[in-house]
């Protein structure tokens, strides 16, 4: 029964679209399909189809393209903050204290370094 009831539905939409036309021109009604106007509509999807796909491929290029961009700026940013200025004196300096510092637990500790 629900076959029969899609086949139905299916045959009103083909009827309303212009596919299926019933003739009832003589004595016998006849049922016509119109192929010319499901090869011209078919076409016509198709075309339409391929040009959705074409603009949907170009906006995601651009997006990627711009998500790269984006990428790039954020590795420049990261590069120019990572430059930092080393103070090598007073690393130096720190170095000769810590040979400064007693080698037994018995002798005194100086004091740490103060840091700026």
């Amino acid at each position: 029964m629900r076959i029969l009831l899609i086949m139905i539905l299916i045959a009103a939409v083909f009827a309303f679209i212009g596919w299926v036309r019933l003739d009832r021109s003589g004595d016998e009604p006849a049922v016509r399909i119109e192929t010319r106007k499901i090869q011209q509509d078919t076409d016509t999807l198709i075309e339409e189809g391929t040009k959705a796909a074409e603009e949907a491929g170009k906006a995601i290029e651009g997006a990627v393209r711009g998500i790269r961009d984006d990428a790039a700026e954020t590795a420049e940013e990261v590069d120019e903050s990572a430059d930092v200025d080393i103070d090598v004196d007073r690393i130096e300096d720190a170095d000769d204290e810590l040979d400064e510092v007693p080698a037994s637990p018995t002798q005194p500790v100086r004091e740490p370094l103060e840091t700026p």
